[in-house]
């Protein structure tokens, strides 16, 4: 009582016991002492205490209590207790642990640095994601699909009649719908597609014929070097980057396909400088596969109609596809297309005169665009 307290220590269903004849407590016990009086809030023994000279030091520092940890309240101490997860959320905790296991922020690599927390972070997603794609290995699907997936929902009976009934009223009202490009076969079909990348069809038009006499087929542009086209494609936007894209392509053909143009998605798109959208296109033109090619208008008019929220032309193709049925996928692609060149402008739509704009909800549309 009348020197320094020694430190106590408590736990969370017993008494504080004293280890120097002090009387606080570190945490306080179910008794009460660990409360001082009239406050209700723990308290901690070493600081001062009853007979104590004024600014006395304590003894020892506090030292926390080897049982469990405690959150003192006004009222009385609460045992911490860890926020409840659900099912998915331990399943992903799980992994990223097994996943970190031996490597953690801090351990010395093999060039002699330390990883900080976001080297830390990415390996364990690295990890994870490495051996998600060895278990889907074989079965064509991709980390990317998966998650897609996932995140698909299923479009109603109503959805998908307002859908189809959308491009009822696009046919009716562009009974002509096609694609503008001109072409003669497969091989020009394919470079004519990546011409138009941020080209208008009608400019693309105006190049090919000159393009298409000087190399005839895929041998000839194998040939080529990207340089020997520029004279022919300047006026398009891209065009050295064009260029290299049909030569590599022209070379991939020739030397792989024996000179013709692959039918499947999977050997267009492994073609060089051939991504989803030109291989959707060529396939839908060609009759070789069902598609529903996703370019800048095609996914603009499709959120603005409500059919998709996405962003990505890979989740707004698979949307599309779970909405319209897949005899009318070539052809509801053509007329969104036209759709948009003609009418849904992106900035400023011409709503007044919209074959459908009875049936659109007009997403992100300013408020001074009405419908007729």
């Amino acid at each position: 009582m009348g020197g320094p307290s020694g430190v106590s220590e408590a736990t969370a269903s017993g008494p504080a016991t004293s280890t120097g004849g002090g009387s606080g407590a570190w945490g306080g016990g179910a008794a009460g002492e660990a409360r001082s009086a009239g406050t209700g809030r723990g308290v901690v023994a070493g600081s001062s205490s009853e007979g104590a000279p004024p600014g006395a030091a304590s003894a020892a520092p506090p030292r926390r209590p080897a049982s469990r940890k405690v959150i003192l309240t006004g009222a009385a101490a609460q045992p911490a207790r860890p926020p409840a997860r659900s099912a998915a959320a331990s399943r992903r905790v799980a992994a990223a642990r097994r996943s970190a296991r031996g490597w953690r922020r801090g351990d010395t690599q093999r060039d002699g640095s330390t990883p900080g927390v976001w080297a830390v972070r990415q390996r364990r997603c690295g990890a994870v994601g490495r051996a998600a794609t060895s278990a889907y290995a074989g079965t064509g699907a991709t980390i990317r699909g998966l998650m897609a997936a996932r995140r698909r929902r299923n479009p109603s009976e109503a959805e998908r009649a307002r859908a189809v009934e959308v491009l009822d009223g696009l046919s009716r009202a562009m009974p002509d719908a096609r694609i503008e490009l001109d072409f003669g076969d497969d091989l020009q079909l394919l470079v004519s597609v990546i011409l138009s990348a941020q080209s208008t069809d009608k400019g693309v038009n105006r190049v090919t014929p000159s393009l298409f006499a000087t190399f005839p087929d895929a041998a000839a542009f194998a040939r080529a070097e990207p340089e020997a086209l520029w004279p022919h494609i300047r006026s398009l936007g891209l065009f050295r980057n064009k260029a290299k894209a049909i030569v590599a392509a022209a070379r991939a053909i020739a030397a792989e396909h024996g000179g013709r143009v692959p039918r499947t998605r999977a050997g267009l798109e492994a073609l060089p400088g051939v991504g989803s959208k030109t291989a959707g296109v060529v396939l839908v033109h060609l009759g070789a596969e069902p598609a529903f090619p996703v370019d800048t208008h095609v996914g603009r008019l499709a959120r603005r109609l409500g059919f998709t929220r996405e962003e990505d032309p890979d989740r707004v193709e698979a949307d599309l596809r779970a909405l319209v049925p897949v005899e009318r996928w070539a052809l509801g692609h053509q007329l969104l297309v036209w759709h948009g060149r003609r009418c849904c402008a992106a900035r400023s739509p011409a709503c007044e005169r919209c074959p459908v704009a009875v049936l659109c909800p007009r997403k992100g549309v300013k408020a001074g665009a009405r419908p007729r």
